[in-house]
């Protein structure tokens, strides 16, 4: 009777590890399933953006390509109530304005009379469908004469179901665009000493590990300054640094977290970039004449990182002294023309570059008539012409340009 008990005792609690063993592995599944839903939203996710950025990045390019006089938007957008829409960044103003950054730091003109149209879509890429919103506005350069210097070209695509809730739906692309660039050639790694920094991403969400993406991106940047500078030179603080990276395997490894550094140790994410295809961004160095120097390193989706890059600009901010002691060499008069020849005491500055002849005819404004790298200059005119004004003025590298020299005014049908 004992042995019979002690075998129904043992009965039971088989019974009852098999309950609770299958209660286990059911939790397990369960929670499985979770970690394998979450990871395919995260990779459906990151290729709608991937997806994103490549028609930002391809729109970019075709604008670039276009004359810069028809880089314009035929139609003026409009504002847009809902804060998730794009048009939300057009003020109400009457013409209205674009809010750059979407908090009323920076507004800017928009650039119309053009051909772009400022909405495009459904466009389907695969299972992605998403929108298209171009903006082209003016930017004015406090270093540059007048407030219409060059074109601000934004590109925004928003994707019109987002695979993961919680995150931004739309992806934005800018760009610069003018009648003159200075590039500043051969990036290269910087020099290899005390061990590279880890640079740290801006937070975001964390990306899925993926075992198949296990090489790190290469990549190039070239700096652009303003319109004006010499190469190598410009008077900015602010500047358009030209990104492009690759990866291995950009099925699995894209996109590239783009980071910029003045140091080398602190970096910021600046763009999102698809292997392949370039992107410029607007970078700030800090203030000072001198060489400045900007450093970037991409991270692919697996947080594998680049070797950091460098290039180097010289900042120069001080206008070159005045060209002083403006004076008349000679002046003859032959038929109706009356030639001039006029000198003036040397400027200086570090990194001078020259002179520019400017004249007024009649009092009307002064415009430019001769560039030189000498003291003098030989200018003709008409004697009949009721007054003829000249002055000069010095201009370094970095188009910095010197205040005024004395005027020389010449009367009708005099010397």
């Amino acid at each position: 009777m004992r042995s019979l008990n002690r075998l129904r005792d043992e009965h039971g609690s088989n019974l009852l590890e098999v309950a609770v063993a299958a209660g286990l592995v059911g939790v397990a599944v369960i929670g499985l399933t979770g970690a394998m839903t979450f990871g395919m939203v995260a990779v459906g996710s990151a290729r709608q953006r991937s997806t994103a950025v490549a028609a930002a990045s391809e729109r970019i390019e075709q604008v670039r390509n276009l004359p810069y006089s028809e880089i314009a938007l035929d139609v003026e957008p409009a504002h847009d109530p809902d804060a998730d829409h794009p048009n939300h960044r057009v003020t109400t103003d009457s013409p209205s304005l674009y809010d750059v950054h979407g908090d009323g730091s920076l507004v800017e003109p928009f650039a119309v009379g053009g051909s772009l149209t400022h909405e495009e879509g459904p466009i389907t890429a695969g299972t992605t469908v998403l929108h298209v919103y171009q903006y082209v506005t003016w930017v004015d350069d406090p270093n540059i004469d007048g407030t219409e210097n060059y074109k601000r070209i934004t590109v925004v695509a928003s994707l019109d179901a987002p695979a993961q809730s919680g995150l931004s739906s739309q992806v934005s692309l800018s760009t610069f665009t003018g009648e003159g660039t200075v590039t500043v050639p051969g990036a290269t790694p910087a020099p290899i000493g005390s061990p590279d920094p880890t640079p740290t991403p801006s937070p975001g969400p964390t990306p899925t590990p993926n075992p198949e993406c296990d090489s790190a991106p290469t990549g190039t940047m070239e700096i652009i300054s303003g319109a004006g500078a010499e190469t190598g030179y410009t008077s900015s603080t602010t500047l358009q640094v030209q990104l492009s990276a690759s990866s291995p395997d950009p099925d699995d490894c894209d996109p590239l977290d783009a980071q910029l550094s003045n140091d080398a140790s602190t970096f910021s994410s600046v763009a999102s970039l698809v292997s392949g295809i370039g992107d410029t961004v607007t970078w700030t160095i800090p203030a000072g004449d001198g060489t400045a120097t900007v450093h970037t390193v991409f991270v692919d989706n697996n947080g594998n990182a680049s070797p950091i890059y460098q290039a180097s600009i010289i900042l120069d901010q001080t206008p070159p002294t005045v060209p002083g002691n403006l004076r008349e060499v000679s002046c003859s008069i032959s038929s109706n023309t009356r030639s001039v020849t006029m000198t003036w005491d040397a400027s200086s500055d570090t990194n001078l570059s020259g002179y520019r002849m400017y004249e007024s005819i009649n009092d009307s404004p002064f415009s430019i008539v001769n560039t030189t790298g000498d003291t003098s200059s030989t200018q003709g005119s008409n004697k009949t012409e009721q007054s003829v004004r000249y002055l000069v003025r010095s201009y370094d590298k970095a188009g910095n340009e010197s205040p005024d020299s004395e005027i020389l005014s010449y009367a009708k049908n005099s010397c």
